[in-house]
């Protein structure tokens, strides 16, 4: 099965290799596809979110002596942190997406309207 990020990367493919000829429809279907799969991220994150928390606490409790910036900086170090971080990019860049999407559904609206009164 495919990762959320790897779905994701095959709807941006497709945004890009059909950029010049999708319509409307075709964009509203994209845009639904990339909401479901950013709510599914966002699950992934939350839980990321947790992981990196616990490893937190478990550094807070283990050294208390220790400074908490140093504490996060080591906390930083760890997977659980590169997951987080990694997630929350393509969380970001799903929200651009669909942004971008809009934009491009208003376009081609304008576009066919200008057409269309010609």
């Amino acid at each position: 099965m495919k990762s959320i990020s790897e779905q994701i990367n095959e709807v941006l493919q497709e945004l890009h290799a059909s950029k010049d000829n999708l319509d409307i429809v075709r964009c509203s279907e994209l845009l639904v596809t990339l909401s479901v799969l950013k709510a599914s991220l966002d699950s992934e994150l939350a839980d990321a979110e947790i992981d990196y928390n616990r490893i937190k606490n478990e550094l807070l409790t283990t050294f208390p002596e220790k400074p908490y910036n140093k504490l996060e900086v080591q906390g930083k170090a760890t997977e659980e942190y590169k997951k987080l971080r990694k997630l929350q990019a393509v969380s970001g860049g799903c929200l651009e997406i669909g942004r971008s999407i809009k934009r491009l559904q208003n376009s081609i609206r304008d576009t066919q309207q200008m057409s269309g009164s010609m």
